[in-house]
């Protein structure tokens, strides 16, 4: 019998907009009972049992706590050791209807207990080893391994992508931890990213390289079980990157999914292990990679493996992807960010939070329907990061800084505040500063990062002491570790006698000196090596901690090492030694223990005992129990609370009447003086520069101001409303959406007019297929396939891509070929750069349909295709024009423009000239692209209201033409 396993479970964006039950019912019912959920050195579940275990575990508990409605964030934590049974707790109370927060039973009962003390459970989740102290909370306690649970008719409650799913925590800026809320359709859309972008299939199987109440577990958790593979956990493998490696080689792992730290690890192994036949896959994030580095671990893969990272954050999920395989050609020394997965897009965005053309640095600010709900129990920070309607798309701004690169991939420079990404984990400066003033000794902290010569980053501490109160190192650091995870703790803590200060008085972080080689004060006393082994190891400590002298009784952890470093350390030492580093070195990691070790003398009382893994030692992962308050700059403040009250007034002013009136009234208070120096006194320079560029002219621009506003306030709004019924909206919508949906193409309305529809039908009814071709706005982008659709029965109307192209049938050379595939296997799927977008266009326009092309906002999306703008030089990206030559279809340029009273005007042109068949195909092809600026350069200088800012800022910085 052929097993279900080998087949691929489709995921469609119909599945999107479901729920995670449905989606694992589905996966479930499609693979044999045998098949395997999970698997670790103890146990392993079927995808089955699992199920039944989750649905039990679901029914309890509703029995004891009715599941709330589908947008209620009723949490219930999930308190478990990482074993199966954290998976049973995840998914039982995913199919209950609450919302989990998963937290490691490991972590310590002071600990767990200021968590729980700090955030509204409704209930607990854990085993019989841990119920009696989660009882005393007075929740109701439900235990995964009881055997009594029943059915009891259980039916999964009906939920949706927007309802909420899990709580993960992200530090805040003052050491209190926020909950971020994570939705059904954030964790269907980790399965399609996975399902499409990485051809997840049954037959993978994936490493789950950490507790599932890490943040990071829960992309990799999703993206397995939503889409059949088996998840394959074995923490001890992570002692060493030998060890890793040949987990993964036991194993047969197919997708390595670990953080940066681990992955990079495995570096020295390139060209003394064997290429791993299985493994196609290396998956990380949260930082780049040298060229060296990528080379070296592609060698590890199978043939035609990937090597991918990825830009995450937990608000917004994976937000960028780079993905490479052997022989690709990439730009750059160090890997970009690399494009946005589908259904998302990324921007880059200023101060004021208005989109920057490709090239220039801002935040970046991410924009899907599969973002985090918010923040749990914090309205102004959710207000703050997210816009948008619930349930719609919204817009995410990171805090990340980037720069759009013109092919449109993503470069990340840094972060806006002080959040960093060491080893995989986000963290806060500003947490790390605030736990350690919270010591009753130190009088004032700051934490920096600090890269060392491996490529390995740090947290460095400064602190200054009270007056007459002295701590060694070790005593601040064990300290800190009542208070903050493990991986927060600085791996090194410098004394000062006071800190640099800034002319404003803040702390200046830039002008403290980083440690250098000097060994920190520690309790215990420093011990020179004496043998020759002794001395290689010490070596080997101080190259990788930038620590001199080394003792040979000094803490390899004290010293700054972290679990990354030990792994590094311990591969070196295993290689020089020829003998294996025992798990029991963790409980004392000094170098003459690790000698005692290797050499068997080890005292074995002690060596019986549990060992303990560099994950247990160095990862603690409780959260204090504080409360997040960020306070704002007063004066910041009220200006944005009244130009938010102000905005909210002036729109409902408009929408409260008729569409005529709306438009007067709106275009009043535009052209007042005070109201666009508040609200748009940026938007007013870019647009009078471009007049002044485009048309020279040195009038008042007011009206034509007016009316850019009045477009960008249409355009904005129409594109989340149309799909709504008339009757549904406010008055001034619903006249607009009317007349709309019933225009007459012909005679037209009070509000729309077409120009040029008798051409369009003319050059539709020929027979030879119809290009309209616009530069990007809202307006038309939005509007047009409404019409398209209306004007034209049985026509499905594709959009093409402002990136198409067709690709060269012969290559003509080998790297040619090279930069074709890696173009055509970009993560963000074919559709952007030829593919299925050109072979969609080209069956349509064959069969004599209609598609639309735009260029992206403009002429913005900076393809190589040289072209004349109103006077500037732009590079266009080509691939319309190529399927007009192609097919003989007719390309139509078509622009939508306001009149002065809030008219919209449709205007379709003359069809281009397609040139004669004996002309070359080039001159085609470029006579199209000029005509197309023609209309460019009209378009610009007579309806500059229908362009966006950008495409403005764009064209004033372009050069000109022959410069």
């Amino acid at each position: 019998m052929t097993s279900k396993a080998n087949l691929l479970i489709p995921m469609t964006s119909n599945d999107l907009g479901g729920s995670v039950a449905q989606r694992l019912e589905t996966v479930v019912a499609c693979l044999p009972e045998d098949h395997l959920a999970y698997v670790d050195a103890v146990d392993s579940l079927t995808y089955p049992a699992l199920y039944q275990a989750a649905i039990r575990l679901a029914s309890a508990l509703n029995q004891v706590d009715a599941p709330p409605d589908a947008k209620t964030t009723s949490l219930v934590a999930v308190v478990t050791a990482p074993t199966m049974n954290e998976l049973v707790g995840m998914l039982g109370v995913a199919l209950s209807g609450h919302t989990f927060m998963m937290l490691d039973s490991n972590q310590g009962d002071a600990r767990l207990l200021d968590v729980l003390a700090t955030f509204p459970f409704q209930a607990f989740i854990t085993t019989s080893d841990r119920s009696s102290m989660l009882q005393g909370i007075g929740k109701p306690v439900v235990c995964i391994d009881s055997e009594e649970h029943s059915m009891c008719n259980f039916q999964i409650p009906w939920r949706t992508f927007s309802s909420p799913l899990g709580v993960y925590f992200t530090s805040g800026s003052t050491g209190n931890p926020q909950g971020v809320v994570r939705t059904h359709g954030g964790a269907l859309h980790a399965a399609y990213d996975y399902a499409i972008a990485s051809m997840m299939c049954p037959d993978d199987r994936i490493t789950l390289t950490s507790s599932l109440s890490l943040g990071m577990a829960y992309p990799t958790v999703m993206g397995a079980l939503l889409n059949g593979a088996t998840l394959y956990r074995r923490l001890d493998a992570l002692a060493s990157p030998a060890a890793f490696y040949q987990w993964l080689k036991e194993d047969q792992i197919t997708i390595a999914r670990a953080s940066a730290g681990v992955i990079r690890s495995m570096v020295p192994l390139s060209g003394k292990m064997e290429p791993l036949i299985d493994l196609r896959m290396l998956d990380t994030g949260g930082e780049s990679f040298t060229r060296e580095e990528i080379d070296q671990l592609l060698r590890l893969l199978m043939k035609e493996g990937v090597f991918q990272v990825r830009l995450s954050a937990n608000e917004a999920g994976n937000y960028a992807m780079f993905r490479v395989r052997a022989g690709e050609a990439w730009e750059g020394e160090r890997n970009p960010a690399g494009y946005p997965p589908a259904y998302t897009k990324v921007s880059v965005v200023d101060e004021e939070r208005q989109e920057l053309p490709a090239g220039e640095e801002g935040e970046l600010a991410v924009t899907s329907r599969y973002l985090a709900a918010g923040y749990l129990n914090d309205e102004e920070q959710t207000a703050a990061k997210f816009v948008g309607e619930a349930g719609g798309e919204r817009t995410y701004f990171t805090g990340d800084m980037g720069r759009m690169r013109e092919d449109g991939q993503i470069e990340f420079v840094g972060r806006r505040d002080f959040r960093v990404k060491i080893r995989g984990y986000t963290i806060e400066l500003e947490a790390v500063d605030e736990a350690l003033r919270r010591l009753p000794w130190v009088e004032e902290g700051v934490t920096v990062v600090q890269e060392l010569p491996s490529g390995n980053k740090r947290l460095v501490g400064y602190i200054v002491e009270r007056a007459g109160e002295e701590r060694t190192i070790s005593e601040t650091r064990e300290a800190l570790g009542e208070r903050i995870p493990g991986h927060m703790i600085p791996a090194v803590i410098v004394k000062q006698g006071g800190l640099p200060k800034t002319a404003t008085g803040k702390v200046d972080r830039k002008a403290l000196a980083l440690p250098g080689l000097e060994r920190p004060v520690l309790r215990t006393v420093y011990v020179g090596a004496e043998s020759e082994e002794e001395r290689e190891i010490v070596g080997v400590w101080e190259r990788l901690l930038d620590v001199k002298p080394v003792g040979v009784e000094d803490n390899f952890f004290e010293l700054g090492g972290d679990s990354l470093m030990s792994m590094q350390m311990i591969l070196e030492v295993e290689q020089q030694m020829g003998v294996e580093v025992p798990n029991a070195f963790f409980q004392n990691a000094t170098i003459r223990n690790l000698i005692l070790l290797v050499e068997g003398k080890y005292n074995r009382a002690n060596a019986n005992s549990p060992e303990a893994s560099p994950w247990q030692v160095t990862t603690n992962r409780s959260r204090s129990n504080w409360q997040h308050r960020k306070t704002r700059g007063t004066r910041s403040m009220l200006l944005a609370g009244f130009k938010k009250r102000l905005g909210a007034w002036l729109l409902y002013q408009i929408t409260r009447q008729s569409y005529s009136t709306g438009m007067k009234v709106l275009q009043f208070w535009l052209k007042q003086p005070w109201l666009q120096s508040i609200f748009f006194k940026r938007h007013l320079k870019i647009f009078t520069h471009f007049l002044k560029s485009t048309v020279g002219t040195t009038e008042d621009c007011s009206t034509a101001f007016s009316l850019a506003l009045m477009s960008n306030f249409l355009g904005r709004r129409v594109g989340k409303l149309i799909q709504q019924k008339p009757s549904q909206l406010p008055r001034f919508w619903c006249d607009f959406f009317s007349q709309c949906h019933s225009l007459n193409p012909i005679t037209g309305s009070e509000i729309f007019q077409v120009t040029g529809y008798a051409d369009l039908r003319a050059a539709y009814e020929m027979g030879k297929g119809v290009i309209l071709i616009s530069y990007h706005g809202n307006l038309v982008n939005k509007l047009l396939p409404t019409w398209i659709r209306t004007w034209f029965p049985n026509n499905d109307f594709p959009v093409l891509s402002p990136r198409i192209g067709i690709r060269n049938a012969q290559p003509s050379n080998e790297k040619d070929m090279i930069a074709e595939n890696a173009l055509l296997q970009h993560p963000v799927g074919q559709g952007l750069f030829g593919g299925t977008v050109i072979m969609d266009g080209y069956r349509t326009l064959t069969s004599g349909g209609m598609v639309q092309a735009y260029v992206d906002n403009s002429v913005t999306s900076q393809g190589d295709w040289p072209i004349d703008v109103a006077g500037k030089a732009y590079g266009i990206r080509r691939g319309w024009a190529d399927l007009g030559v192609e097919t003989g279809a007719c390309v139509i340029p078509v622009v939508i423009h306001l009149g002065v009273h809030g008219q919209v005007h449709i205007r379709f042109g003359k069809a281009f000239n397609l040139g004669l068949d004996t002309m070359p195909y080039e001159d085609r092809v470029g006579g199209l692209a000029s005509q197309f600026a023609e209309f460019l350069s009209d378009s610009f200088r007579t309806h500059p209201e229908s362009l966006k800012w950008k495409t403005m800022q764009r064209h004033v910085k372009q050069p000109e033409v022959g410069k």
